[in-house]
């Protein structure tokens, strides 16, 4: 069975609205989460976000709400947008892998269903509460220097291999970027 690479921010709405597809590639192939901070990718690709260009920002924002209705899924702009998310993907590094899906499903959903701000100390300590997880650890390895480290190294290893955006999927060295790729990686893991 072949292995498809997500990159991901849970910023992302793009990344968010694949997120909600992942389930149909589960039946071609393993996924393997490879969180990392959009931010820095961006920075580090010479990327710059869509909402920095006005009309791409209001065109985008129309898009991801059509995928939205086609995908049958609740979409819901959160409140600051854009926000901060590093402690967020912080936090889904420091968690144990076993339990990285259900905290990335956990922010996906607080922020791009409930519009929460991930931002929010609360929020993320309600978050690793809801998926059962020791709120005290995380939250200090959050803030460890070995944790920031990490997903910095995570970042740069996915802007090495191409990544300039979120979300990204590589199938072998094949990439694919954005939601609107799916198909294309649906048939690379049948290939």
């Amino acid at each position: 069975m072949k292995t498809v690479d997500f990159i991901y921010d849970v910023v992302s709405p793009a990344s968010y609205l694949a997120w909600t597809q992942i389930p149909t590639l589960l039946p071609l192939g393993h996924v393997a989460l490879k969180p990392v901070f959009l931010g820095g990718l961006m920075k580090l690709a010479g990327n710059v976000p869509p909402g920095t260009v006005p009309a791409k920002g209001a065109y985008f924002k129309i898009d991801w709400g059509r995928y939205a209705r086609r995908y049958g899924v609740v979409m819901r702009w959160p409140e600051p947008f854009p926000m901060n998310t590093a402690n967020a993907m912080r936090l889904i590094v420091a968690c144990p892998e076993e339990k990285r899906m259900g905290l990335t499903d956990e922010f996906f959903q607080r922020v791009w269903t409930a519009g929460e701000d991930i931002t929010s100390p609360e929020v993320l300590r309600a978050a690793l509460l809801a998926q059962g997880l020791d709120v005290e650890p995380l939250l200090a390895a959050m803030g460890s220097d070995a944790i920031k480290a990490e997903l910095m190294a995570r970042t740069e290893a996915e802007a090495k291999r191409g990544a300039f955006g979120a979300p990204t999927f590589f199938v072998g060295d094949d990439m694919f970027f954005g939601n609107d790729r799916l198909d294309f990686v649906r048939e690379a893991l049948a290939a």
